[in-house]
């Protein structure tokens, strides 16, 4: 062979070599976390902490060989071992209701390039509705005694709507944290359920049908009510809708504040009679917002169906409800279900029902129920099924012992000795913490039977019920997603700091008598000088915040007849934070303190920052797909408009990447991505790679294949995608643009051309 064939042939080799990747063994291996302040990173320190994912699913592509596939494990890692690099790494979102988190370089995207091995090939994934600042400000109703529409009456203008900071302290009434009033009784009357619309900015309030407590405006008891802009300039409470007068959605036989002969003096006794029976069986129970925030759930007592409205109609006039299907019959014995608390966790709903006994039954006959109602099968599961039979804390020091008791209409079958008992379950509110665990706000209907200083049934003797509520704690297994109760004071690794010393009486915890298996988990639920059990209201948390916000009577150790909020720690059971909002112990008293004076609990929190964007890239093969082997392309300008008008700008770098979001949609009076907003993202033709062309755009693919191809059209010469925003923290990190790559240069050598393919 003549030397200068010999030349070419090695010459087309090297040529050959430049043009093809270069593999390398290696190993890729991260973990999975949520993002819950929206900050792109893992965050763990002793006052804010991000639990890791299990069950994600993990796929990477490598350049040459098979496609692997694993799952996180139990701490949210996963590991891929011998892949031949450089690989493309998939993550795949666990569900429907959560988005990638913002980009950060400690956290990309769902789609992610190794040339090399790494231990940080990291992801975070959010549930918008999860999200929340440090110190959002609260909102709780307030109840009160008597008519806000008699005429002459002096407390039409009392709160029924308050609204403090995450921080409040002391006494509101006496040198602590003040309240604001965003409601007065005879603007919405007494309410239960509180649900925030961060998108909307607005705050929805549900009606509620209490002994002694006025019903607002309408009086049908089927109200449900908002405010705009409840934390900035709050608007004149409005009614959104009524269930009875718009729809035809029966709610009971509701008697009118004139008929329960409430009366227009705040403090006076009433007789109120047949309230006593219909409590917790007419009106409305809790109200909750779907995880989108397009969506209210709101649980009629009456027919004891949860009902869905469509949040954009009913602000926008037009009333709608359409009752979800019935949840799973318990086939309660001696009793009937009785639902009433709601909560969302990841786009699945959460109804609370007890078994209620009240057909003769005892102790053994109630049940605690948890189901969970799946959207895309239409379908009720039960996740939580107990029998209360465990000993409570003292209600009373020094009284009798108690266990909690069958639904009773019949005041004659409590203890009465003047201030009567008979602790009778009410699932009044679900809180789901960081890793998705609930925490069960189990209150007394009692409560809502009695009043302060006020007239028994069908009697002028006055009476002052004290409620029995219990604070619950479960653990979700982050492997198989089942929940258990807590047990002697213990859920899953976390162990209360009680040491109650085998007493009902005082501080729970390990051993005391005072919960499931002989203690109880929220060892601080309880005063130190009166009662053992003192949760009558609703439950809220800042995700990540290891602090549970809970309404408690008598919250200040030493004031009596109070109510207001306390915070505990949910890693120990420990009170960390206490906050009295009323006092009030005259004869008779305007306010309810032992018998569930404030209504549900709910954080003002921010909407989740939103952002767009992902990665422009040279389509080496022109096959619109990014592979493994394919670089980004740095140094691309981006152009964002909205209606024909330029809102934002960015340039692609660290490795083609682009994104919008607040700190670049600025341009022409823009504050950041609007929701539900059309957007034209555009790489303009003089702006094009050199010599490069569009790719083939939406070319599909196994998976989640909208994750890894092209989706800009060639629209004017520029490239182009048309898109639509989501709501707040719906992030979309899908959107890239390919360009084709030219081939390598043909080489000829005697006839032989070599390209790369």
């Amino acid at each position: 062979m003549k030397s200068s064939t010999l030349f070419f042939l090695a010459l087309l080799f090297n040529l050959a070599v430049l043009c093809l990747p270069t593999n390398l063994a290696g190993q890729i291996s991260g973990t999975v976390f949520r993002d819950l302040n929206a900050n792109g990173q893992k965050d763990n320190s002793s006052t804010f902490n991000e639990p890791f994912v299990a069950n994600v699913t993990v796929t990477a592509y490598p350049v040459t060989g098979s496609v692997q596939t694993t799952t996180t494990d139990a701490s949210g890692a996963y590991s891929f071992a011998g892949l031949v690099l450089p690989a493309r790494i998939e993550f795949s979102l666990p569900n429907a209701a959560v988005y990638t988190a913002p980009f950060s370089p400690t956290s990309t995207t769902s789609v992610q390039f190794y040339s090399a091995p790494t231990t940080a090939a990291n992801f975070g994934f959010q549930n918008p509705a999860h999200f929340s600042q440090p110190n959002p400000d609260l909102l709780t109703p307030k109840f009160l005694n008597g008519d806000p529409f008699a005429p002459g009456n002096d407390l039409a203008n009392d709160p029924a709507l308050f609204r403090f900071p995450n921080t409040a302290m002391g006494n509101a009434q006496s040198g602590g944290t003040p309240t604001t009033t965003l409601a007065t009784q005879s603007q919405i009357g007494s309410t239960w359920g509180v649900a925030w619309d961060r998108k909307r900015n607005k705050v929805f309030l549900s009606a509620h049908y209490k002994r002694h407590a006025p019903l607002g405006p309408g009086e049908t008891g089927g109200q449900i009510f908002y405010i705009d802009d409840p934390v900035g300039s709050p608007g004149t409470p409005a009614l959104l809708m009524d269930l009875v007068a718009d729809l035809g959605i029966s709610v009971g036989t509701i008697e009118t504040n004139a008929t329960r002969q409430l009366s227009p003096t705040k403090g006076n006794a009433s007789p109120d009679n047949n309230a006593f029976a219909a409590v917790g069986k007419v009106s409305l129970g809790d109200m909750d917002i779907s995880d989108d925030g397009e969506f209210l759930y709101v649980v009629n007592l009456h027919d004891r169906k949860v009902y869905q409205i469509n949040i954009a109609q009913a602000v926008g006039g037009t009333p709608n409800a359409v009752a979800l299907p019935d949840f799973t019959d318990p086939n309660c014995a001696n009793g009937i279900a009785r639902p009433w608390g709601l909560g969302f966790w990841d786009g699945e709903l959460y109804l609370g029902i007890v078994c209620s006994a009240e057909s003769g039954g005892n102790t053994s006959d109630l049940n605690l129920i948890i189901q969970r109602f799946n959207f895309a099968s239409s379908t009720w599961s039960t996740v939580l099924d107990v029998v209360p039979d465990w000993e409570k804390g003292d209600i009373i020091f020094g009284g009798a012992k108690y266990k909690w008791q069958g639904w009773r209409d019949d005041f004659n079958q409590y203890i009465d000795t003047g201030w009567p008992v008979h602790p009778q379950p009410v699932i009044g509110d679900i809180e789901f913490d960081a890793e998705g665990s609930m925490h069960l706000a189990v209150l007394d209907r009692l409560g809502f039977q009695t009043g302060h200083r006020n007239f028994r049934p069908f009697s002028t003797q006055l009476i002052t019920g004290v409620t029995g509520g219990e604070l619950l704690r479960t653990y979700k297994d982050p492997v198989t997603g089942m929940f258990t109760l807590e047990n002697n004071a213990v859920a899953g690794p976390y162990v209360s700091g009680g040491t109650g010393n085998n007493s009902q009486t005082g501080q729970g915890g390990p051993n005391t008598l005072q919960g499931p298996g002989g203690g109880e988990f929220y060892a601080d639920d309880h005063t130190t000088t009166n009662h053992s059990e003192t949760t009558n209201g609703g439950l809220s948390i800042i995700k990540g915040s290891q602090r549970l916000s809970s309404v408690q009577m008598d919250p200040i150790d030493g004031q009596v007849d109070a109510s207001g909020v306390v915070w505990f720690n949910t890693a120990n059971g420990l009170e960390t934070q206490e906050y009295q909002i009323f006092f009030n112990a005259s004869t008779p008293s305007p306010d309810f303190s032992k018998q569930n004076g404030l209504g549900d609990l709910e954080f003002l929190s921010d909407p989740a920052p939103l952002e767009i964007g992902n990665r422009i890239w040279t389509d080496t093969d022109n096959d619109g797909i990014q592979d493994a082997d394919e670089a980004g392309i740095d140094g691309i300008v981006v152009k964002l408009f909205k209606n024909g008008t330029q809102v934002g700008q960015t340039t692609t770098a660290n490795g083609g990447q682009w994104y919008f979001n607040a700190s670049n949609v600025t341009m022409n009076g823009a504050a950041g991505l609007e929701y539900d907003m059309d957007y034209i993202i555009r790489v303009e033709s003089g702006d094009f790679p050199s010599g490069l062309n569009l790719t083939t755009a939406n070319v599909g693919g196994p998976g989640q294949p909208d994750v890894r191809d092209s989706d800009a059209a060639l629209v004017s010469g520029n490239a182009e995608i048309a898109y639509t925003t989501g709501g707040p923290g719906e992030n979309d990190h899908t959107l890239d643009i390919g360009f084709a790559a030219a081939a390598c240069p043909p080489v000829q050598c005697s006839g032989v051309s070599v390209t790369k393919n």
